[in-house]
């Protein structure tokens, strides 16, 4: 990168100390220790003139370049998401998927968000009117949708979708991975695309009462939920429990 001459083949720039002349002026107090280590390793190489250069591309086994090597280097580094095994590995609509990762980023816009902007709200959680509020409560906290819950665990066979089995988690990350810790990968799959749909099913629930001002009861919600699952699972999903 510091070399004037960048198109010099190894041969040209080590004959008599060519590269050195190229850095002239260039190595800076940083990179000095640098350049003596490398000048001390080219005095040992041995190099033959009649061979020439070749070049290795290091990210694969055989050293040649492909397009798939590239591609994987990009991910080199990267860390796994726990939102990959929550949200987009099981089976759900996209529309489902897109919501919950924004229920997990906290970036509905609830009540508390709209307060936080100066914005318009109801301040109250619509589907119970007792609490402002906020993602977590409007999932997670409210007697509304936790009576939700409790007969989708019921419908669905899955006691960890039952409420009284949550505790008091601080981050919706929390509750929504928790809803499948340690369960078997195919049980734990089918318990993420109840919790999938049951979020969008109850913020549909919420968007009823403020911009129609049209409430379901919980019966008639559950009904939306299973007419939803039934329509899943023919499409593939195997949400509903393997059938003794």
């Amino acid at each position: 990168m510091l070399s004037r001459r960048k198109h010099r083949v190894v041969r040209d720039a080590l004959r008599d100390g060519a590269w050195i002349r190229d850095l002239r002026g260039r190595v800076s107090p940083d990179l000095l220790d640098l350049f003596v280590t490398f000048r001390s390793l080219l005095g040992l190489a041995e190099l033959s003139p009649e061979v020439r250069d070749t070049f290795t591309w290091r990210f694969s086994a055989d050293g040649g370049y492909s397009a798939a090597s590239a591609y994987r280097l990009q991910f080199l580094g990267a860390m796994d998401s726990p939102l990959i095994p929550i949200i987009w590995k099981p089976w759900a609509a996209p529309r489902c998927r897109f919501f919950a990762w924004l229920v997990v980023q906290n970036r509905l816009m609830t009540a508390d968000r709209l307060l936080a902007r100066r914005w318009p709200n109801n301040y109250f959680c619509p589907l119970c009117m007792r609490s402002l509020e906020t993602c977590m409560h409007l999932f997670v906290e409210c007697p509304h949708a936790r009576c939700i819950w409790e007969r989708v665990a019921v419908l669905a066979s899955a006691h960890s979708l039952d409420p009284a089995t949550w505790g008091t988690p601080a981050r919706t990350i929390d509750w929504l991975g928790g809803l499948s810790a340690g369960l078997p990968a195919a049980e734990a799959s089918r318990v993420r695309s109840w919790s999938l749909l049951v979020l969008w099913q109850i913020w549909l629930e919420r968007n009823a009462r403020i911009f129609r001002q049209a409430s379901s009861s919980v019966a008639t919600t559950m009904a939306k939920i299973n007419d939803e699952a039934a329509a899943w699972d023919l499409a593939g999903a195997k949400i509903f429990p393997p059938r003794e």
